[in-house]
């Protein structure tokens, strides 16, 4: 015979969840947050002087030894090519909205869980505002603005070493690579890329992006950067400290924003398509 106590006629028991963790090897990770900016003026765009990029020349030794001993040679010519590069980056706004019933919820309840939802769900805004430039106007986007290398590498591998050859002829300095979650997960089957204490690289030891924001617009793509800056705010309670109530649905609503602004040298970027 089955017992029954009171507690098996009780409802469920309401828990909180534990809070979602971002995405590992995303776009957050690779860039260097700025924290000397003064104020909030860098919320219409930033400037920077950038270093040129041409390589670095040489020529021959002052000094020399020789059948005729030790002589003092000039080391000419040098060359000064003209250097003053500016960059210059856009911001924009990722925002959050939350909308529930008020019945059994405190005021601020909305407010709450629209920073929870932001704090996710964010870094993956950013990434495809990244790659479309679609918050920063027309033609801004690293597709965009990237220089094709190919668009039907039969393998991976092909396509990423021509990445590879890219950052270290034009850039010169350690670079970003930008891949999908499906992608990364190809290159890892095919052990071009290896999990490191400071994140995935490829085996060359470039930084991967991985950017779950840059599906579906990435499809079979690479884009390779120079590295990646920015500057972001605290999150902003768009409402202030107003409750925004439905009185006809009786719900309340939250809304929170932060701004960015994310930059890279203006050597411009390069694209690979794997074909398949």
């Amino acid at each position: 015979m089955t017992s029954f106590t009171p507690e098996s006629y009780a409802p469920p028991s309401y828990v909180e969840a534990p809070p979602r963790k971002q995405l590992p090897n995303g776009l957050f990770d690779s860039v260097e947050w700025i924290t000397s900016a003064q104020g909030e003026h860098w919320r219409n765009g930033i400037l920077w002087d950038a270093l040129a990029s041409f390589a670095a020349s040489g020529v021959g030794s002052d000094v020399k030894f020789g059948a005729g001993g030790l002589s003092v040679g000039t080391g000419l010519p040098k060359n000064f090519p003209f250097s003053p590069v500016s960059g210059s980056a856009s911001s924009f706004v990722v925002y959050a909205p939350y909308r529930v019933s008020a019945m059994g919820h405190p005021d601020d309840y909305s407010l709450q869980r629209a920073t929870q939802l932001l704090q996710a769900r964010e870094q993956a805004r950013v990434e495809q505002a990244l790659w479309t430039g679609d918050l920063t106007g027309a033609g801004t986007g690293m597709e965009a603005t990237a220089d094709s290398l190919g668009t039907d590498f039969a393998e991976p591998a092909d396509a990423l070493a021509a990445l590879e050859e890219w950052i270290g002829n034009v850039y010169g300095s350690e670079g970003s690579i930008h891949v999908t979650r499906a992608m990364a997960t190809r290159l890892a089957n095919g052990f071009l890329i290896e999990n490191t204490p400071t994140g995935l690289r490829t085996i060359v030891g470039t930084k991967l992006v991985v950017g779950a924001g840059y599906t579906p617009a990435a499809e079979n793509k690479m884009i390779a950067t120079p590295a990646l800056f920015g500057l972001r705010s605290d999150i902003y309670e768009s409402q202030g400290d107003v409750i925004i109530l439905d009185k006809d649905k009786n719900d309340i609503y939250g809304l929170v924003e932060r701004a960015y602004v994310i930059g890279y040298d203006p050597v411009g970027c390069a694209l690979v398509q794997v074909a398949g």
